[in-house]
């Protein structure tokens, strides 16, 4: 399946270090296949900023048989410390690209 940005649900957020949160995210049963992953692979996020697109990988850090989607997000990242500190809160949807290499 080609990549494409799909709507996903913040579903849980945790803090794992002082300077790192994880993520996960509810896959909608149609987005299923997509977002079935390997080990080694990442997600694109994507946000709208005033001034243009902006886009970030994530490296997935949960295990494909986990059943859950979770990236790794540390403090000093830019996506972080512009947009994603301020809207990413449980329920919130964000734009994902499924899973790649």
């Amino acid at each position: 399946m080609a990549p494409r940005f799909h709507k996903l649900t913040v579903t849980d957020i945790r803090q794992e270090t002082p300077d790192c949160i994880s993520i996960a995210f509810g896959i909608p049963s149609e987005c299923r296949e997509a977002f079935a992953f390997r080990p080694g692979q990442n997600l694109v996020l994507r946000t709208r900023m005033p001034d243009g697109e902006l886009r970030r990988n994530y490296s997935l850090c949960s295990s494909p048989l986990d059943g859950e989607c979770r990236i790794a997000v540390k403090r000093n990242a830019h996506f972080m410390r512009v947009r994603f500190r301020r809207m990413c809160r449980m329920g919130v949807d964000l734009r994902c690209r499924n899973a790649s290499v």
